[in-house]
């Protein structure tokens, strides 16, 4: 099996350097997006600066090496240059409704795109090694921090209000909604590195990882995020091993999941009662009971019905305008215009048309074809799965976020790529 990653010329120093200065403008992308502290307080200009000498060292590596050539597996580059073009234009129709920070956040979710293709061209198996641990440790530091947060603060969660939570998100490092489908994401990825590392430590931190993110998670309350990931380890276990036995351990996953939610009102007497038993600690009790209201009430924040009439809304205006759609408006005033902002699939729908969103479902398809094309057949099944659950998220949330953009479209890929890498080598 071949891949695209191949070291580097070790006679062009020029290249080596660049690519060396390229690593560590990606890691403070990668640190800022990941941060929410960061993305709050950080300058957007500070941002773009970062983004700028990014670009410049990613164009000397490229040019230096030998001439671009676009093939049946790097199309994805032309084909997202092309999308962020389509989203601008509907940004300059309807600018005195649009809102920058929008337009900015759009940007840096699809960028990652960019950031694989060249690593994946001229990066080389130890600096993308170095690139996946580094975004776990920032991972696993911010979700510790989170943690710390929310134990000693159990409402500050957004969804444990149905607000932005009972502190000032603007000097904490509290993660938001948008972050949930960065930890379903974060958890897959250590769940599948504890499965195919063979050296102890890595193993262990993959492990740490899992369970700090599943319990990260939980005190954040994301029900629609919970459900994400079920539907994904559900996929994970039907495709692992033996078929039988995967089959068996699918199923009973969903059996006691489904269980769950058909008495969820007993199971959540049984543990509100158990953890006031136990505990005098008030804190751990609120906490507790607003993970059992995300069982009984599917959303502490709102129910489910009042999301699907928000859908619905996207929905009816999809059938107004359903060529080129309502346009992309500011997300604060969407709801005035008949966009629910409750699910990214109906909401694009409805702010791109059929025309729109067919690029930009052509850009999701490009990738995935692009990241599968040169990588072990058993990875590649693994791979899949973790799009069962952004599809399920993405009916029912917003997605476009760039801490879910660098996991999605550059850390995950490229660790798919990095233990196809080793497979093969091993083999």
């Amino acid at each position: 099996m071949q891949s695209y990653i191949y070291n580097l010329n070790n006679n062009n120093s020029k290249v080596r350097l660049s690519v060396k200065i390229n690593f560590y403008f990606t890691c403070l992308l990668v640190i800022w997006s990941l941060t929410p502290y960061l993305m709050r307080e950080l300058q957007q200009l500070f941002v773009i600066l970062l983004f700028l000498g990014w670009w410049v060292t990613a164009l000397f590596s490229i040019l230096a090496k030998k001439p671009i050539t676009i093939n049946k597996t790097t199309k994805v580059i032309p084909i997202t240059i092309i999308w962020l073009i389509i989203v601008t234009i509907y940004v300059m129709v309807q600018l005195p409704n649009f809102y920058f920070g929008n337009y900015f956040y759009i940007v840096l979710y699809y960028m990652p795109i960019l950031f694989l293709a060249f690593y994946l061209r001229c990066g080389n198996i130890k600096i993308i090694k170095q690139l996946v641990l580094f975004t776990l440790v920032v991972l696993l530091t911010n979700s510790i921090s989170n943690i710390m947060i929310l134990f000693d603060n159990p409402y500050a969660a957004k969804e444990a209000t149905g607000g932005y939570g009972l502190i000032d998100y603007s000097n904490t490092n509290v993660i938001t909604d948008k972050s949930a489908f960065t930890i379903v994401l974060g958890i897959y990825l250590a769940l599948l590195g504890v499965y195919f590392s063979l050296v102890k430590r890595i193993k262990i931190l993959f492990l740490i990882l899992t369970y700090t993110l599943l319990l990260l998670l939980l005190q954040s309350t994301f029900f629609i995020g919970l459900i994400s990931l079920i539907i994904i380890i559900s996929c994970y276990f039907l495709i692992r091993g033996d078929r039988v036995i995967s089959l068996i351990k699918g199923l009973l996953f969903l059996i006691i999941c489904t269980f769950i939610l058909i008495f969820k009102n007993n199971v959540s007497f049984l543990i509100n009662d158990w953890i006031v038993a136990t505990t005098s600690n008030q804190l751990i009790i609120t906490r507790v009971h607003l993970l059992t209201d995300l069982i009984v009430n599917f959303s502490v924040s709102g129910t489910l019905e009042a999301r699907l009439v928000n859908i619905r809304e996207s929905f009816v205006t999809f059938l107004e305008n359903p060529f080129f759609g309502k346009g992309y408006v500011n997300s604060f005033i969407s709801q005035s215009v008949g966009i629910g902002n409750h699910s990214y699939i109906f909401d694009n729908l409805a702010k791109f048309g059929i025309v729109g969103f067919f690029f930009e479902l052509t850009v999701y398809i490009t990738f995935i074809r692009y990241v599968t094309s040169n990588i072990d057949s058993k990875l590649r099944k693994y791979y899949y799965c973790s799009w069962s659950g952004f599809v399920f998220y993405a009916l029912f949330n917003p997605i476009v976020f760039p801490s879910v953009g660098i996991l999605l479209f550059f850390i995950f890929p490229l660790f798919i790529h990095y233990k196809s890498l080793t497979l093969s080598r091993d083999s």
